[in-house]
Formats: structure tokens, sequence, C-alpha cells
């Protein structure tokens, strides 16, 4: 499994250059991801420790959770199962750092421990600002949205 190889200093060197006047309307950003063939409301999984608990972590929290192992890693959602060939899992810890995960690493997928699931949609709301403030309409124009290391 390949992890990604920013880590918390690099994320916190990284900022976005903001957009004093975004063009877009903070209900206009679409923050949903296609991986494999799976569809996520939001480019943040919670982390399992088993299958079992995966399905645990959808019922309560209605989101795909990740499952990270030795073989690699799998996001379980909706019944399914879709092995993470190629991407990087990236433990995040709040909205901001999962925006900057995405835009550092074009196959990052942020996740967060069970411990903090609770706190998911605030976090998914910190995701859509950075997102309103960099003029991003998508999580493919975030990736793209401009950057500076300081």
């Amino acid at each position: 499994m390949r992890m990604t190889k920013i880590g918390k200093a690099a994320l916190k060197k990284m900022h976005f250059v903001h957009c004093a006047l975004p063009d877009i309307a903070l209900n206009g950003i679409d923050t949903s991801m296609r991986l494999n063939g799976m569809v996520l409301d939001a480019p943040l999984l919670v982390q399992a420790k088993s299958k079992g608990e995966a399905e645990l972590i959808e019922r309560r929290f209605g989101t795909g959770a990740i499952v990270l192992s030795k073989s690699g890693a799998s996001i379980f959602k909706d019944g399914r199962s879709v092995t993470l060939n190629g991407y990087a899992p990236c433990k995040v810890g709040d909205g901001l750092e999962a925006a900057k995960a995405i835009r550092a690493e074009n196959k990052a997928v942020p996740y967060i421990t069970s411990s903090v699931a609770h706190k998911r949609y605030e976090m998914i709301k910190q995701l859509r600002i950075a997102m309103f403030l960099t003029n991003s309409k998508s999580i493919a124009e975030l990736r793209k949205a401009p950057i500076y290391n300081g």
C-alpha cells in the first residue's frame, strides 16, 4: 500500500492562494468524488478496523469507511468493497488538512479516525469553505488550486 509522502509538517507549510472575490456560491460547491467506480459524498472517509466496524460506521454516519491493512486499503460503502490500488490514504485532522492533502497529492484519500467521526460534517464544512476561498467548484478544481509553501 502506498501512503502519501506528505506529512503533517508539510501540510502546515502549505497555504492556498485565496481568491478575494470567488465567482461561485457556497451552496454550488460539489464535494463528491468518484473512486474506483464508487461515488462518495465527500473525500473524507472514516477509518475502521474491520469490515464489520466499517458497516457500523456507514450505518451510523452514512459515509464510506476505509480499512487499512498491511496488504492494502479498502473502502466499504453501500455493502460494497473496493480496493484502493494506486491511491494514497492520508490521515487528516480537519477539513483544511483534507483540502491540502487533496491538493498536494493527486491520488490522496483523506481519512479520519473513528474517534472523531462525529466531527465529519464539521470537517466537510471546512473543506467546502477552503474550496470556496480557492474558487474551486469541484474536487478536480481543488486539485489545481494555486498554493505556496512558506
